[in-house]
């Protein structure tokens, strides 16, 4: 049994904080307290996540420290500051970049055709022509719902960009492609297998 109790800078207990093991679907949320439990039955090799929105998440590789002892999680506040915006004449539309993110990250399997990104507005596209280079970036978390596979994705997406031959979205252009973040996962139907 994982316990712990998350707590802002100023010892307030955090209600709603997001407690999950990355790539998975294992997690809790912290009560009115800022208390958790998370019962394990197996080992888990993934990174520990605690999260909270406005706040900077916390990363532990060895949750052991939490196994039978409350263990106290303090958040960070998140310095928000307004982002700059940047004006620029692109050879592509956002329809143009939208296609090639959502083929680069979701792929183009049967499965993936049938993934929505719920919040796709909060995707910010751009393009460095001198570097042939694609980026995208969201300060938001990726809401992805997977109906096929029964499964609502949240993922803080930390990296994308996609290098390609010459100024192009073309797959056929592609010589490299990367992407990085912390997902987890949330099941929404229990039916399929």
């Amino acid at each position: 049994m994982l316990k712990g109790t998350v707590l802002d800078e100023n010892e307030n207990p955090l209600y709603g904080a997001n407690i999950y093991f990355e790539g998975t679907t294992i997690g809790t949320v912290s009560n009115e307290k800022g208390y958790f439990e998370l019962k394990l039955t197996n080992q888990i090799n993934s990174i520990f996540v605690i999260s909270y929105i406005g706040y900077k998440e916390v990363y532990f590789k060895n949750y052991t420290i939490f196994k039978d002892k409350i263990h106290q999680v303090y958040l960070q506040p998140e310095i928000e500051s307004l982002n700059e915006i940047i004006v620029k004449n692109h050879l592509f539309s956002r329809k143009d970049f939208l296609k090639s993110f959502k083929e680069n990250f979701l792929g183009e399997k049967k499965f993936w055709k049938e993934c929505i990104i719920v919040n796709e507005d909060d995707l910010i596209f751009d393009y460095d022509y001198n570097k042939h280079t694609f980026y995208a970036k969201s300060y938001e978390d990726l809401i992805i719902r997977n109906d096929y596979l029964g499964y609502k994705i949240i993922y803080k997406l930390e990296d994308f960009e996609v290098k390609f031959t010459s100024k192009s979205l073309s797959k056929s252009q592609i010589i490299q492609s990367f992407y990085s973040g912390i997902s987890r996962f949330i099941e929404i139907n229990n039916e399929k297998e």
